[in-house]
């Protein structure tokens, strides 16, 4: 620490943080120096501090670091809201008990968003002390993104409704109504990803705020490096298996794949019930029924049948949840599903922080060729597929067989996701 180029330089090439304790701005520490030292190492970004209560709060913060414990930062961006809420509260009930946590909060940007999360992490912190379980988690309730810095992983499920005139002016280019949201949130979610680029360029960002798919595309345009997936295929793919589950009464296995709305479709051969039985054989003609070809397609149109009901139910869940819960409510209440996507991404952070693996269907970016060939898509396509999430690793997978409609209907996924990017921007 010090007040001179020459002691960030000691910092850096010592291996510790470098921390600049002054007001005085010189040639040597100007703004632009400070900005081209960040990116030349942005995994050790600089500290800056102007005030000694500022130096003191930092040694606060790093007093796990003197009993070598490991401390992950977990930053969410939206807590304020219904899916938010719900997700923190998951997150830090699933905390294993020898884990170190700084849980960093975001704001809108007001004084009322932070008055607001400091009562719910009052609330919050309530639950967990009568649970025991609040004894390595330290919330940290901000606005300003430079508290994001070393996140592992970064979650936003922020958003914004528009309002009546907004809804009336964007009916003219989207009759259906359905775009108007991601008109709004584009701009919420470039702001939100450009802050989080001069923090932590490097970090998970997991996008929940609608249209997922949307999102994660903009975030990328502005984050090229940073690790971006949406959690869309995965809330689709729980769907799928809670109608076979209503339909069947058999507990499956199963992912949607594509873009989240009704280009979504499942892998015909990852519907499998526990025990690994094909619940489509005909269809993935895995065995022949009859050896009377007549008889066979006969059995297989049922089985199309039974699976575009099961597809066309999953599709209708999240609107069906969003109709039913707003029902003697004011219309303009969010009233959206919360506890599954919520669960999702507490899912997620198990994994990804905790080494707690699962595989799941995430949109993300597919430069791989292989990987993009077996989708039958073109490298660089943003749609969801199944990934497999481990400790600090997101691995794409190549390993269920797609049947040849369902590469085709991932290329319609595509142009059609490309269709609704053109009308947003």
């Amino acid at each position: 620490m010090g007040d001179a180029f020459a002691d960030i330089r000691c910092g850096y090439k010592s291996g510790c943080i470098p921390i600049l304790f002054t007001e005085i701005i010189r040639d040597e520490i100007s703004p632009q120096n400070l900005e081209r030292l960040s990116k030349i190492n942005p995994d050790n970004p600089i500290i800056i501090i102007k005030k000694q209560s500022e130096f003191i709060e930092l040694l606060e913060k790093s007093k796990l670091y003197w009993n070598n414990r490991e401390i992950i930062k977990i930053t969410y961006i939206g807590a304020n809201g219904k899916i938010g809420k719900q997700a923190v509260n998951m997150i830090c009930s699933n905390i294993p008990k020898d884990k170190n946590i700084e849980i960093v909060l975001i704001g809108s940007g007001t004084q009322d968003s932070l008055t607001r999360l400091d009562g719910f992490v009052k609330d919050l912190i309530g639950g967990l002390e009568l649970k025991g379980e609040n004894s390595n988690i330290k919330f940290t309730i901000t606005n300003n993104y430079k508290e994001s810095i070393n996140s592992k992983i970064v979650i936003c499920s922020a958003g914004k409704w528009p309002t009546k005139k907004e809804k009336e002016e964007f009916n003219k280019i989207d009759p259906s109504g359905r775009l108007v949201q991601s008109k709004i949130n584009a701009k919420l979610i470039s702001e939100i990803t450009s802050n989080l680029n001069k923090y932590c360029p490097k970090t998970l960002f997991l996008i929940v705020t609608n249209q997922v798919d949307m999102m994660c595309h903009i975030a990328r345009t502005i984050a090229k490096d940073m690790n971006i997936i949406g959690l869309s295929g995965g809330v689709d793919s729980s769907r799928l298996k809670q109608k076979i589950k209503d339909i069947y009464g058999l507990n499956s296995n199963g992912y949607m794949i594509g873009f989240h709305n009704e280009s979504m479709i499942p892998i015909i051969k990852s519907i499998k019930t526990i025990d690994g039985k094909n619940i489509f054989p005909l269809i993935s003609e895995e065995i022949i029924f009859s050896e009377d070809k007549d008889l066979q397609e006969e059995f297989k149109e049922m089985e199309k049948e039974k699976l575009d009901h099961i597809i066309l139910s999953t599709r209708e869940i999240g609107g069906l949840i969003s109709k039913e819960q707003m029902t003697g409510l004011n219309t303009n209440i969010d009233t959206g599903a919360s506890i599954l996507p919520a669960t999702a991404i507490c899912r997620l952070v198990n994994s990804y922080c905790f080494n707690i693996p699962h595989i799941e269907s995430y949109n993300t970016f597919i430069s791989n060729p292989k990987i993009a060939t077996h989708y039958g898509i073109k490298p660089n396509t943003e749609l969801s597929i199944p990934l497999r999430i481990s400790k600090d690793k997101v691995e794409q997978l190549d390993e269920i067989p797609l049947l040849n409609f369902e590469k085709l209907a991932m290329n319609e996924a595509q142009n059609k996701l490309n269709d609704d990017l053109k009308i947003i921007y």
